[in-house]
């Protein structure tokens, strides 16, 4: 799929899939500025039997931190998986949840997915920052806003960052971020081993509430 202004691949029928081999690349047109809609590779917003090796290739008004930036795969549904997926120049590899959604989502395993750089627009057009990003109640970034924070079950299994001052893991529903080594000696890219994301769990005393996380990076 190539010169795409919007969404390659939308998926709305539960258990389709599984879609493989799929490459996207964005309008070359928006590399000059021009007032495209966003493209997106692929959008989920059904159960399916998985996106399984796909590269999104997208320039710098999709990687953009404000004014269009977006993500080149969002999960918009539970019981989904994601892997072997390599995703340039998206502000957001993957992006799980619709700000716009008020239902829970789970049980969504995304896996050896790669944030690098795009030379589609001739020239370095940006970087992925944030490879997978779980949007909820603590955005960083409003495009990924949710005040439902219904977020929950997720496993990211090797998710690496071209740049090492950017993030492998941006968690919005427990304000966790995976990010940002910046002494010298960091390693290229960086690299989130796993990321678990349990569910919301309710404490005896004063009913607050947590999510059991567990992660390892180097």
């Amino acid at each position: 799929m190539q010169d795409l202004n919007e969404t390659g691949l939308m998926i709305a029928t539960d258990g389709s899939g599984p879609y493989t081999n799929i490459t996207y690349i964005a309008v070359s047109g928006s590399c000059s500025g021009m007032n495209f809609a966003s493209p997106r590779c692929v959008d989920i917003e059904a159960q399916t039997q998985g996106l399984h090796g796909i590269t999104c290739l997208g320039d710098q008004q999709t990687a953009a931190t404000t004014g269009g930036g977006g993500p080149g795969i969002v999960v918009n549904a539970s019981n989904n998986s994601i892997k072997d997926a390599h995703v340039e120049a998206f502000l957001d590899g993957v992006a799980i949840a619709d700000p716009a959604s008020t239902s829970s989502l789970g049980n969504i395993n995304v896996s050896n997915i790669y944030g690098g750089h795009s030379n589609n627009c001739g020239s370095t057009a940006g970087f992925v920052t944030n490879v997978v990003h779980l949007c909820g109640p603590n955005a960083k970034q409003e495009a990924c806003h949710s005040a439902s924070g219904a977020v929950t079950n997720v496993t990211i299994l090797q998710a690496a960052n071209e740049k090492p001052t950017l993030n492998t893991v941006l968690d919005d529903v427990t304000g966790t971020v995976i990010a940002s080594c910046g002494s010298p000696g960091c390693s290229l890219p960086l690299t989130t081993a796993m990321y678990s994301l349990g569910g919301n769990q309710v404490g005896s005393t004063g009913g607050l509430s947590y999510y059991p996380l567990f992660a390892t990076n180097r």
